[in-house]
């Protein structure tokens, strides 16, 4: 355990998010990939800025192992990392370093790697529960006569 962690760290992207989605921009969705420091330690992640030296800055913020869901890789050298009140994708230099920090994050906070399959089938549902929605409110707006 100790190795592992101690091999945890690097610079990793995170996306910026704002309400958990990516930052809107008029009717478009603005991707925001901000560089941090990222390392373990035994009780979780931290994660710091990371100045134009290359070195970390700022206030570290930690990510507790205990409050670590499920972690899982994404496509083009990111993953997935479900936090009990917080979510984050963060992108690795290439896919086998995306891999390593699954793998690393998994272990230490000893939680779930859930495949992508699993992501798509939750988006199919959310998806469907977004058209049930909106077809009840259409059905529940006034002046409009039940068929």
């Amino acid at each position: 355990r100790a190795k592992l962690i101690s091999q945890t760290r690097g610079t990793l992207s995170k996306l910026a998010v704002s309400g958990g989605l990516p930052l809107p921009l008029g009717g478009l969705r603005l991707e925001v990939w901000q560089d941090r420091w990222v390392g373990a330690l035994r009780s979780g992640l931290v994660y710091r800025r990371v100045g134009f030296n290359g070195s970390p800055y700022g206030e570290a913020k930690p990510i507790p192992f205990v409050s670590v869901r499920y972690v899982h890789r994404l496509d083009r050298a990111s993953f997935f990392l479900q936090t009990t009140d917080r979510a984050f994708i963060f992108g690795a230099e290439s896919d086998e370093d995306a891999d390593r920090w699954v793998d690393a994050i998994a272990t230490l906070a000893m939680c779930e790697r859930r495949p992508l399959q699993a992501l798509a089938q939750k988006r199919e549902m959310l998806a469907e529960d977004r058209r049930r929605d909106r077809a009840a409110a259409r059905r529940k707006r006034p002046g409009r006569q039940a068929a």
